[in-house]
Order: C-alpha cells, then sequence, then structure tokens
C-alpha cells in the first residue's frame, strides 16, 4: 500500500511541474497580425479569456486571463494586434571599402577585346572568385587600376 502512496505522490508532483511549465511558457506579450487568432499550446484545463480590449489607430491591445480549471487566474497576456501596414525601408546606404594585400576577385565576367569580341581572358589562368592578385610581371598589385595598368602592359601576350 505505502508504494501505492508513493507512485501516486510521484505523479501529482509530475502532474503539477507539467502545469507549472506549461503556465510558465506562455509569454506576457503577444503580438497579432489582424485576422490572426490567440493560438497557444497547452495541457487541459488552462484557458484563456478577453477581459478587456482598447482600440487606436491601427493597433487593438487586449488584456487576456490564462485560468486554470477556468477559476484560478495565473497569468495575464497583452496581446496587441496589428491592423494592415505598410513596411517602408528607409535609412542611409553605405558603403564599405576592404584593405587587402593585392586585388580580390569578387567576380567574373566576360569583357570586349580590341576585336569586338565577348573574352574571358581568365580562363586561360586559372583565376576564380576568392583569389587574391598579388603581382603580375613581378610588378606588385595594390589597386584595380594598377592591375588594369599592369595586364594593358602585356599586349595580348601572357604575362
Amino acid at each position: 500500500m505505502k508504494k501505492l502512496v508513493d507512485y501516486l505522490a510521484i505523479l501529482f508532483l509530475f502532474i503539477i511541474y507539467v502545469y507549472v511549465a506549461c503556465i510558465t511558457n506562455i509569454p506576457n506579450e503577444v503580438i497579432l497580425l489582424s485576422g490572426e487568432k490567440l493560438s497557444l499550446k497547452t495541457v487541459l484545463g488552462i484557458k484563456t479569456i478577453q477581459t478587456s480590449s482598447v482600440a487606436s489607430e491601427g493597433i487593438n491591445k487586449s488584456k487576456v486571463e490564462v485560468k486554470l480549471f477556468g477559476m484560478a487566474k495565473v497569468k495575464d497576456i497583452t496581446v496587441t494586434t496589428l491592423e494592415n501596414f505598410e513596411v517602408i525601408p528607409a535609412g542611409k546606404i553605405i558603403g564599405l571599402k576592404l584593405y587587402t594585400n593585392g586585388v580580390l576577385v569578387v567576380g567574373m565576367s566576360e569583357v570586349e577585346d580590341i576585336n569586338n569580341t565577348m573574352v574571358k581572358p581568365f580562363d586561360e589562368i586559372d583565376i576564380k572568385e576568392g583569389d587574391t592578385i598579388l603581382k603580375v610581371n613581378e610588378e606588385e598589385i595594390d589597386s584595380i587600376e594598377n592591375l588594369q595598368e599592369e595586364v594593358n602592359k602585356c599586349n595580348r601576350r601572357k604575362c
């Protein structure tokens, strides 16, 4: 008989733990968009009851009580419902300058040569995105302008 009482006590404590965990995991504030309904995943016996509501300029604020078995209030939730709204991105655009040794290859595309033909000069020399070009003809490269100047000096021969 004592074992049965012990098992029932453990079961009772486990059930209390589950209810406390569920109530603790219910948020204090919820934001919904127009048309959405408050939906909380809880255990049997936990109910939500709306107690008050205030609306102004496209925002509806409600107070919701969480009750245990419809009798004991265990928590209040503030529910904000937003009417349809439009988001307009604003701010300042910024640029970043990356200082590296050499020139970082961030993309590759065809270029037009002196014969008005589209060519991929990088195909022959195995350059790929992510590579850093440090030297051309033993000349150190420190900018894109410097790279263009050294490549143009090659005059269509392998550098």
